[in-house]
């Protein structure tokens, strides 16, 4: 076919489509043929509309500006205060940095004050001590806040760890000359081995320095509940009115072999002994009367609260001793005794180590005590201490961390030039508009399902494409791997969870509380309660429990990673697939004129603003479903043992759980909701975050320096001839009406091949 007679069909194609083409892309060295361009007489009044500005030269409109004193920028081109300051990437990095370092102010100075305020008493202080509903409504509160700030932490660090990680334009020219391709505007491991090695550090110390604040954040404050040790005694009913007793003569000598051995006495010990019952005699009139079954569930804990000293009133009679046996019962740090063993005294198969009070409760009229029956009990009630503490180890490392984050941060923000880097698909596609990507030029309708076969076709010698008109859904935007990792991770934590909460219930159950929805409600949210732990003695050291406690924050953190790279990849795509229905300006990292900046959460505030909160949310739910912890043990006089310390442990809260796997699923469901949305009917090819898809609709040869400043759209801009016939080129092309129409949308399909 002779070059006169392509060019013919060419004119013919014009006619049918209407196009007006500007120029055509450049053809490869096989395709020498001209392109196609229409006349003058097609569209007079087209030939009659180029711009004053266009006809001048470009040194005389500098010489007219400089010469009347006005600025050299163009209008179109000028940053207004707003985009100059509050607009773009450095908008968001300028309020991501601003809130880092109103962390750090905040950490520093409420460790300060704690430090002053309350008394370092082994790296730990007391913000409050007294009734425990006012302690934990505190500690809710304050874990309400640390999770609002760690959050912000989080927020910050994505959005500088994608800054980091950013190409610029000759890291993507190297990745595409070796025939691969760059993440733009995500964070992916796709790009440590495509940017330098600073860069990488970078991002990597970023995510490191996070590992800490989820860590430990959370167990900076936490709740110290109260257990007391307590002295019992089986007695008669004389022991009521007055009568005298002799515990070196009580009835315990035959039951030395069990569990609970019973005191060995001398002079100064038994004087002790008895000075301590002879004060329970003169108050036992105070104390509360309760029955078996109330008696023996009171005393079940291994963590008294809100009892101690206990009168188990016996029907047998002793005439020369009031008291039939006796003994105390101290909470081990421990656990090598359980200090509730004395109730399962009639068992024969008790160990010291377990006392499984339910076979008792099954027959508590019958219930007997070193083979005393036993009538009733009088208990004394005491109220219960709790107190919320602060950790100034776990607070030095928090802020350790926080200061890290700021520096990296601030690093980036003034040294990293972020210039240079192309952070989103609106930079790319200004970055290959001005400068064609030749590696990529003699191609269009790219996706990036295409993308990588494509790339094994050496430059210049790709296929030419046909366009298909297969409506894709939204969720294609964010890749399988993305998806794959995400929903995996996230069943995973929900059956784990789910498993957990029906423990976690049964265990409820099992101590004697209500398990139905009312019972779970009434328990409380974040409920600390002696009773519901994970152990009575100490499960180990508060830095080992916090990490424990606080795995669920760290998963959490990378579950936010993921679906927020899903979000913010569709959102993206979305805003891309409209240039082919509707003109638009760009949204770029640095916007000037009429721009668009990107965006603060990276989605539209609309939907940025509630996956935020459920964000905020669900650390906080997960806080208060697992947590640290500590048990402050007191005497039996009511005083501090000081000798034992506190014992450490984890609590759990089924309600926390609930509201976690519900907060959880609500945003699974939005998630893969907006991933089921289709894009319209004959959107470009599915760019998403893939540099060499972008860099393929970028190619026409009409760019003019305004062309990135004006709205633009996106179309088949005519079309070259080739051996094997007509082939046309789809680009980013400005929408004014003398750059000529584009292929109608529908007729896209109809045409055939694309280069």
């Amino acid at each position: 076919m002779s070059t006169a007679s392509v060019q013919q069909n060419a004119e013919r194609q014009q006619d049918t489509y209407e196009l007006n083409v500007v120029s055509s892309p450049q053809r490869p060295p096989s395709a020498p043929t001209e392109p196609a361009t229409t006349s003058p007489e097609a569209h007079p009044d087209r030939a009659s509309r180029s711009s004053e500005e266009d006809r001048v030269p470009p040194s005389s409109k500098t010489k007219t500006k400089a010469a009347s004193g006005i600025s050299n920028v163009p209008a179109w081109k000028k940053r207004s205060f707003r985009q100059r300051w509050f607009g773009g990437l450095k908008l968001v990095l300028r309020a991501w940095v601003s809130l880092s370092a109103a962390i750090l102010v905040t950490n520093v100075s409420l460790f300060i004050w704690a430090l002053i305020s309350f008394k370092d008493n082994a790296g730990y202080g007391t913000i409050q001590r007294g009734d425990c509903g006012t302690s934990k409504t505190l500690n809710t509160w304050l874990h309400f806040a640390i999770n609002v700030l760690s959050t912000g932490l989080l927020l910050g660090s994505a959005a500088f760890m994608v800054a980091a990680i950013a190409p610029t334009r000759e890291e993507i020219r190297d990745a595409h000359r070796q025939r691969k391709w760059l993440t733009i505007g995500l964070l992916s491991f796709r790009n440590m081995s495509g940017v330098s090695t600073r860069k990488v550090l970078l991002c990597l110390t970023l995510a490191i320095s996070s590992v800490p604040v989820h860590l430990f954040y959370n167990s900076v404050v936490f709740v110290s509940l109260s257990g007391n040790d307590y002295y019992w005694a089986v007695v008669t009913t004389d022991f009521l009115s007055g009568e005298p007793f002799n515990l070196t003569n009580s009835n315990y000598d035959s039951f030395l072999d069990f569990a609970v051995v019973g005191p060995s006495f001398d002079s100064q010990t038994s004087q002790q002994w008895t000075q301590w019952y002879t004060q329970i005699q003169q108050n036992v009139s105070s104390y509360e009367r309760l029955d078996n079954e109330n008696c023996i569930d009171a005393y079940s804990s291994k963590l008294v609260a809100n009892r101690r000293n206990v009168v188990l009133v016996s029907s047998d009679k002793n005439s020369s001793n009031s008291v039939l046996a006796f003994d105390r019962s101290e909470i081990s740090s421990e656990g090598d005794s359980d200090p509730t063993n004395w109730l399962c005294s009639q068992d024969p198969t008790a160990e010291a180590l377990t006392c499984d009070s339910s076979a008792i409760l099954q027959n508590a009229t019958k219930w007997e005590v070193f083979e005393h029956p036993i009538e009733y009990c009088l208990s004394e009630q005491t109220t219960g201490s709790c107190a919320v503490k602060f950790s100034f180890s776990l607070g030095i490392v928090v802020i350790v961390c926080n200061f890290i984050k700021l520096s990296i941060e601030l690093y980036l923000l003034f040294f990293g030039n972020l210039d240079k880097a192309i952070t989103c698909v609106g930079d790319a596609i200004v970055s290959f508009i001005e400068e064609e990507d030749e590696e990529m030029h003699n191609i269009s309708l790219v996706s990036t399902k295409r993308v990588d076969g494509i790339l094994r076709y050496q430059a210049g010698h790709e296929p030419s494409l046909q366009y298909t008109q297969a409506r894709l859904r939204w969720g294609s935007a964010a890749g399988r791997g993305r998806w794959i990792g995400s929903i995996t991770l996230l069943i995973i934590c929900l059956i784990f969870v789910s498993a957990v909460l029906a423990i976690g219930i049964w265990f409820v159950h099992s101590k004697g509380f209500n398990a139905s929805a009312q019972g779970l409600w009434d328990l409380g949210f974040g409920a600390v309660d002696p009773e519901i732990l994970i152990a009575s003695e100490n499960f180990g050291n508060p830095t080992t429990l916090s990490l424990l406690a606080n795995i669920p924050q760290l998963v959490l953190a990378v579950l936010y990673f993921l679906y927020n790279s899903i979000l913010t990849a569709m959102f993206t795509a979305q805003d891309v697939s409209q240039f082919a229905f509707k003109p638009q300006y760009l949204q770029v990292a640095r916007p000037a004129g009429k721009q668009r900046g990107t965006w603060l959460l990276g989605m539209p505030i609309a939907w940025g603003i509630p996956m935020l909160v459920i964000q905020i949310l669900l650390h906080w739910f997960v806080s208060q479903a697992l947590f640290v912890v500590d048990v402050s043990v007191y005497n039996e006089d009511g005083t501090l043992n000081t000798d034992l310390g506190s014992i450490t442990n984890c609590g759990f809260s089924p309600l926390a759980m609930i509201c976690t796997l519900v907060m959880a699923s609500l945003l699974t469901l939005v998630t893969c909701g907006l991933g089921l949305r289709k894009f319209k009917d004959l959107s470009p090819p599915l760019m998403a975050d893939c540099s060499a898809a972008i860099s393929a609709a970028c190619h026409h040869t009409g760019y003019r320096e305004k062309t990135q400043y004006m709205e633009l759209k996106w179309g088949c801009t005519g079309y070259v001839g080739h051996d094997t016939g007509l082939v046309g080129h789809c680009a980013f092309i400005e929408a004014r009406a003398d750059t000529g129409a584009i292929v109608e949308l529908e007729e896209l399909q109809n045409h055939g091949w694309y280069r």
